[in-house]
């Protein structure tokens, strides 16, 4: 006898799991994509623009980069806007980016 919503199987290991399956429904974003957010960015710091920023950030949350959800790079910067501290998120944006591309030339 089976007891209502009791699971027979054990989930299948070949199937994502947790983060990895949050991941692959994430949208890949394009390096011409992201490289317009960060000239967008730098806009809106020029202009001072904090409500611009926090748009822009939260945009970018809803995709993954170079295999990794951009997420957690973003926490980051929104507590950096927050803080009224806009070139400084718009500069570890950028520096994230070099980082990566160095990654990859090496």
């Amino acid at each position: 006898k089976l007891r209502k919503n009791e699971r027979i199987c054990p989930p299948s290991y070949d199937e994502p799991q947790g983060a990895e399956a949050e991941m692959m429904e994430l949208p890949v974003l394009e390096e011409s994509v992201l490289e317009q957010k960060i000239a967008q960015m730098e806009e809106a710091v020029y202009s001072w623009n904090g409500d611009e920023l926090t748009e822009i950030v939260a945009e970018l949350e809803k995709y993954q980069y170079a295999g990794a959800p951009l997420k957690n790079v973003m926490e980051q910067i929104h507590r950096k806007i927050e803080m009224s501290d806009y070139v400084s998120a718009l500069e570890t944006v950028v520096r994230w980016k070099n980082s990566l591309a160095d990654k990859e030339n090496a």
